[in-house]
């Protein structure tokens, strides 16, 4: 079962059942500032290879992929996958605050990772185009959304 994903006007949080906090090896949801991702991409080159580093979660090759992924002198990574095909890559800004540099993540059934990435983005120009503490292009905004 692909994550809860809610994009508001300032942030995306991804919320976990309590199957996938297990499989994650995460107790809180996550949440990440739209004005901290630099792109979102459909279909990620990362997961056409195999993964390398430290991982924190499950992971059964060719069924799921789920934690955190550390690496020697990267930040680490946070995935969950079960499909690839549905995949998308969202890819952070260099920031101390943040505890990922990316996200490698499968979208809900209901929607498509385009959907997704085109939903992302837009946010992510609303939120830049606001600034921090103004309420420009608040009536613009997409409404919170889940998929």
């Amino acid at each position: 079962m692909p994550l809860a994903f809610n994009i508001s006007r300032t942030h995306l949080t991804l919320s976990f059942t309590g199957t996938q906090k297990l499989l994650t090896g995460r107790l809180n949801d996550l949440s990440i500032p739209l004005d901290r991702i630099s792109s979102v991409v459909v279909d990620p080159p990362e997961l056409e290879k195999p993964i390398v580093g430290m991982r924190f979660g499950t992971a059964f090759p060719g069924w799921i992929m789920a934690g955190t992924n550390y690496h020697l002198k990267e930040k680490k990574d946070f995935i969950y996958v079960q499909n690839k095909s549905r995949a998308i890559g969202i890819y952070l800004l260099p920031d101390d605050t943040l505890a990922y540099a990316k996200l490698l993540l499968e979208v809900p059934e209901d929607t498509t990772p385009e959907k997704v990435v085109k939903d992302i983005e837009r946010a992510m120009d609303m939120a830049r185009s606001a600034g921090p503490g103004s309420s420009a292009g608040a009536a613009d905004a997409p409404p919170p959304y889940k998929a």
